[in-house]
């Protein structure tokens, strides 16, 4: 098979799968229930990446199930973006006990999955979702979700990008993976648009039942608009590939 088609990547993504269901990296290992590894297209050019699995996730092996993914699953529809177009999962792929904020290192133990999540999709935009998600992808910077929300985090420009390349790795320095004696160091280049999580709005939003709407001005319309804007971001990136890559079909001619 082709390398980087959707049939390749789908072998590697269901390798890489069987490599962490039985994973025992950090303690969450004798608590949890199943991995919740990841769901969607091996192709996606948009990847949502949450915090961790709650506790119908933990039992389902399904990211973003229950009412916050019922709630994200509305947001995608509202914005134009088709849910089996995209691919999700979570920063940790077990749930901690009674919901409780990861711990730094077991974090840690599950970005390298992410990392060849991110390597193997090759999204053209990586959205955070919620707090967790953007601190352990903004490589060390502790930025605020709610100062950060929408704003876009970009990458090199996808001129320096080749087929299969779309994170920008071929720019010197910036090569995935780099291997320093047996230590695997990933150094992704990828644009960025984080959100809030679905939680956060159902918790701090208010809702009526008799419109079936939640308020207006807060953060679900903030959250519906900024997916908009996401849908339009990725639309022009992906002309804008198309664009480089058939010049360069036409100068290899």
């Amino acid at each position: 098979m082709d390398k980087w088609s959707d049939e390749w990547k789908l072998d590697q993504l269901s390798q890489l799968r069987s490599d962490w269901n039985d994973c025992n990296r950090c303690g969450l290992s004798e608590t949890r229930n199943l991995v919740v590894f990841g769901e969607g297209h091996p192709s996606a050019r948009i990847m949502f990446i949450g915090e961790a699995p709650g506790e119908e996730e933990d039992e389902k092996g399904i990211p973003f199930c229950g009412a916050s993914g019922n709630l994200f699953q509305g947001f995608l529809l509202a914005a134009g973006i088709d849910k089996n177009a995209v691919f999700v999962t979570n920063i940790l792929g077990c749930r901690p006990p009674g919901n409780r904020d990861p711990q730094l290192v077991e974090r840690d133990a599950c970005l390298e999955r992410i990392h060849k999540l991110i390597y193997l999709i090759d999204p053209l935009l990586v959205v955070p979702v919620g707090a967790i998600a953007l601190k352990a992808l903004a490589k060390g910077r502790d930025w605020s979700i709610l100062e950060k929300s929408g704003s876009l985090f970009s990458s090199a420009h996808p001129f320096f990008k080749t087929p299969g390349d779309q994170n920008g790795m071929a720019v010197p320095g910036l090569v995935f993976p780099k291997v320093d004696g047996e230590k695997r160091k990933y150094c992704l280049e990828y644009d960025m648009i984080p959100i809030v999580h679905p939680a956060f709005v159902l918790r701090n939003d208010s809702f009526d039942p008799d419109t079936n709407k939640f308020s207006t001005k807060g953060w679900a319309e903030k959250t519906g608009d900024i997916l908009k804007s996401i849908r339009s971001l990725v639309d022009d990136l992906s002309a804008e590939h198309e664009r480089i890559y058939q010049s360069a079909r036409r100068q290899a001619w």
